[in-house]
């Protein structure tokens, strides 16, 4: 699987960038059987820099399958959490699409 990563008003951070990686890494399993041609497109950063409260952290996956698209986006006020809900609903739709 081919995943590209892109990191939105957010500081370099190796951990959070392993994290991610390993991450929606783990649905190469359930994307196995689509091959090599699987890409994915991540996207993690801050939502807006007004909130008036605390900060809220967005993650979008687009996972590119022969003949589909399947995305998946998710806020949280973690971006570790971000990244988790995002990944398990692109689980959820790998599942529905296999």
């Amino acid at each position: 699987m081919k995943l590209t990563l892109k990191k939105t008003q957010l500081e370099n951070s190796e951990a959070l960038e392993e994290y991610t990686r390993k991450k929606i890494s783990s649905l190469e399993k359930l994307a196995g059987k689509f091959g090599e041609s699987v890409e994915a497109w991540v996207e993690i950063g801050r939502a807006t820099r007004h909130h008036q409260e605390g900060e809220i952290f967005r993650a979008e996956v687009d996972l590119r399958v022969p003949g589909k698209i399947l995305r998946a986006e998710a806020e949280a006020t973690d971006v570790y959490r971000a990244v988790d809900e995002a990944k398990d609903e692109l689980e959820r739709q790998l599942r529905e699409y296999r």
